[in-house]
């Protein structure tokens, strides 16, 4: 009866240390983070860029290096080229294969082009941009003038648009992935369901875009990587105009 008694209860502590070991495993599999998937990035949010509403790809460099790629790696004989009339701005082309750039298009590349200069940092209301053919801009400087290094001349007429420097955040969806996109209003309500406009204030950047982040992680139903949203903004302070 004793053997029998002590058997029993071995069997009984052995039953608690497999659920106690069973136990520990849950609580070790439940404190042990997931590590976050990252989302491939698409080759061109190496630049600024937005899809318009013709849902054209527009791009824009971020700084010199980038600049250079915009023109002279990426712009075909199909596309249109921008520029805000200030120095220092961005070059921005519309990716065209064969369709015909559209007005609101070219509207919406032209606010683009100077949301992203510096008429954002100094808080102007409006700036001229001008816009071109690929074969009219060159690196070659006419007989006795000088071009900077990184420097393009235009040649021919330029047709020239006064727009307002306002911009929009929503998303895009592209190869069933929603992505983070700033661009002209216009263009994000065509691809958003829902959007925060914007214009140049006097909140930091990156304050609003810890706001922004929250509200379209919401939307987007993932994190967002608070980095990434930051080289979407336009360049200086920021001014909340109406949210979701």
């Amino acid at each position: 009866k004793k053997k029998i008694k002590g058997a029993e209860e071995a069997i009984k502590d052995t039953e608690k240390e497999l659920e106690k070991i069973k136990q520990e495993g849950i609580e070790t599999q439940a404190i042990t983070p997931v590590p976050k998937k990252q989302r491939e990035k698409k080759w061109f949010e190496h630049f600024r860029w937005f899809y318009s509403s013709q849902n054209l790809l527009v791009i824009a460099g971020r700084d010199a290096k980038t600049n250079q790629e915009v023109v002279e790696k990426y712009m075909e004989k199909n596309d249109k080229y921008f520029h805000a009339d200030l120095k220092g701005a961005p070059h921005v082309i519309v990716k065209n294969d064969d369709k015909e750039i559209s007005e609101v298009t070219i509207e919406e590349a032209s606010q683009f082009a100077g949301m992203h200069s510096k008429a954002w940092r100094e808080g102007l209301a409006n700036v001229d941009v001008y816009w071109v053919k690929p074969e009219q801009v060159t690196k070659e400087a006419p007989s006795g003038e000088y071009l900077p290094k990184g420097g393009y001349m235009i040649t021919g007429d330029r047709t020239y648009l006064k727009v307002p420097i306002r911009a929009a955040v929503g998303w895009i969806e592209i190869e069933d992935t929603k992505i983070p996109m700033c661009g002209p209003k216009s263009a994000i309500e065509s691809h958003s369901e829902n959007m925060i406009e914007i214009k140049p204030g006097s909140v930091e950047k990156n304050k609003v875009a810890k706001e922004i982040k929250k509200e379209l992680e919401k939307e987007i139903e993932r994190d967002i990587d608070i980095d990434s949203l930051m080289q979407i903004l336009p360049p200086g302070k920021i001014m909340r105009i109406k949210s979701f």
